[in-house]
């Protein structure tokens, strides 16, 4: 096979709140057309320059930060008492940035340029051909072996349930696209930059390859092509390699697992995730595992194993001890009440709200709509105080409480557990001061707009319904649109409706952006990327910990 490494592509320069496929609306588009721009290093690599880059914290404040469609207090006293049941159910649309976004994002970037950065281009001599709508394409670029060692590359996101785990990975991959077209000189190929999976009690491996299948039809809108293919295969061997084939055909560079616990780690069962590291091993992709704590000492068990290295980790459950900043996240959930008299926040209710939820979103959202679906279900709703939160709490989810506060690792795995805590301890120790630091900056920010953020956010919600139902923009290009509306003297001042103009204005308006033709070879080149910092402390950590 013959390889490539220096392509010639068009590289386009990104404003600060701009980035990659910001005109496109990604969840109504599987398949968009590649767009470039610089990687410090990666300069010719066109499956890392296609990726969007990091994202600010700013950015991820604007775009993780979700208000409820439609929310008015003032309408609630109009509504009937269905109507108030039922809006309750929006509470779990809530959506709020926390400080593991984050840390979520640059991993997840940091490890896809890893993974891509190991493997090279290689140009067929066969070129595959594969099923993409109604139409068959020709891949002519495939990843090859060559510079792949044995490593697995990823990381883990690890945290109780409740935690916000698999609501932080959605909101963390909105931005990439489900797969890229590239068109280059001598042939093109599609990128699935992304493969989620979701593992399901007593799950095995070939659940997880069926999985893996119909993701691949689904993206490509190729029907059942390739679910079929592997349904005929019964030797969980070939089926391995038909995986492998998939992923370098399709430059997949790292596969997302969810509920991670639910497999079997059992080195000795043939259809066991150990399989997995035969494939990492193979094409140089990364595994990302999003799971309990449990779940994070039977996969390091298994790599130490198989003499891999553990990756790097996320603990999601982190902020769920720090009263202080879940304080900010009650207010938040707090302030969408559709009872006729409203709850003051008080700080027993609120100590009382921390106490039974047990630092879990989760449990928060499902007590806090428990609560009010109970008031409103009276002749006469009774006044929600701090004793009668605790009291529900017993009664309606006293089994789920027991549940959260039980661990799943049995016996045999003390050691392994003591061992992991002492690791946690030091890696804890390490983040402690970055993670103080984010949460005190968050704190102060929104004790001083926190009555600002709901007036936003109801006039925010108020732009979004309208536009929506007029328009084919995304949410998400909406709040970007808005966002720079709102950078404009006197916007705060305006009325809904002249606000709605206003944020149009910006969604017409096309994107400047400077397009030219940039060498591999030349010397001036802006580092859009990683920082050698980050990547030094990337490497420091994938090294082997045995």
């Amino acid at each position: 096979m013959k390889y490539e490494d220096n392509f010639e592509l068009q590289y386009q320069e990104l404003g600060e709140m701009d980035n990659l496929y910001d005109g496109v609306n990604l969840s109504k588009s599987d398949i968009v057309q590649a767009e470039y721009r610089r990687v410090k290093g990666y300069e010719g690599n066109p499956d890392i320059c296609a990726l969007p880059r990091v994202s600010t914290v700013k950015e991820i404040q604007l775009h993780h930060n979700i208000p409820l469609s439609g929310y008015d207090e003032k309408q609630i006293p109009k509504m009937s008492t269905g109507e108030r049941k039922f809006a309750i159910l929006q509470l779990r649309e809530v959506r709020l940035p926390f400080p593991f976004h984050a840390r979520i994002d640059q991993f997840l970037n940091a490890t896809l340029i890893m993974s891509y950065g190991k493997r090279k281009f290689g140009i067929t001599d066969r070129p595959d051909t594969f099923e993409v709508g109604d139409e068959q394409m020709r891949g002519t670029y495939v990843l090859g072996d060559t510079g792949i060692t044995g490593n697995t590359l990823g990381f883990s996101v690890i945290g109780t349930a409740g935690t916000g785990k698999s609501t932080a990975i959605e909101l963390v991959t909105a931005k990439y696209p489900k797969a890229i077209l590239h068109n280059l000189e001598n042939g093109s190929y599609i990128q699935i930059p992304i493969i989620k999976l979701t593992a399901f009690a007593n799950g095995n491996l070939t659940a997880l390859y069926y999985m893996f299948a119909q993701q691949i039809d689904s993206i490509l809108d190729s029907g059942q092509f390739h679910y079929k293919q592997i349904r005929v295969i019964a030797n969980i061997g070939r089926m391995t390699e038909l995986l492998i084939r998939w992923i370098k055909r399709y430059h997949i560079g790292i596969i997302l697992i969810d509920e991670i616990q639910m497999m079997d780690f059992s080195t000795s069962n043939p259809k066991s995730i150990e399989n997995l590291l035969t494939i990492t091993s193979m094409t140089g992709v990364a595994l990302g595992m999003i799971g309990t704590e449990d779940a994070n000492l039977c996969w390091n068990s298994v790599l130490r194993l198989s003499r891999r290295t553990e990756g790097l980790m996320v603990k999601a459950d982190a902020y769920c001890k720090q009263r202080q900043f879940f304080e900010l996240i009650i207010k938040r959930v707090g302030h969408y009440q559709w009872l006729l008299e409203r709850v003051a926040l008080t700080d027993d209710v609120i100590q009382a709200l921390y106490d039974e939820s047990m630092g879990s979103i989760d449990m928060l959202i499902l007590l806090w709509m428990t609560i009010q679906y109970e008031a409103i279900s009276r002749k006469v709703e009774p006044k929600i105080t701090a004793v009668y939160i605790r009291k529900l709490a017993k009664e309606k989810f006293g089994h789920m409480q027991e549940l959260l506060k039980s661990s799943l690792v049995e016996s045999e795995k003390n050691y392994l557990s003591a061992r992991q805590s002492v690791i946690d301890t030091i890696r804890a120790s390490a983040e402690a001061d970055e993670q103080k630091r984010e949460i005190e900056r968050l704190k102060l920010e929104s004790e001083r707009n926190i009555r600002t953020h709901y007036d936003r956010d109801l006039q925010m919600a108020f732009v979004i319904d309208s536009i929506r139902a007029c328009y084919d923009y995304s949410d998400l290009m909406i709040r970007k649109a808005y966002a720079k509306a709102e950078a404009e003297e006197g916007f705060i001042t305006l009325n809904r409706r002249e606000a709605t103009k206003r944020v149009l204005h910006y969604l017409e308006k096309p994107t400047k952006r400077v397009k030219k033709r940039v060498s591999v070879q030349q010397e001036e080149k802006k580092d859009t990327g990683l920082s050698e910092r980050l990547l030094n402390e990337l490497e420091e950590n994938m090294s082997p910990i045995i």
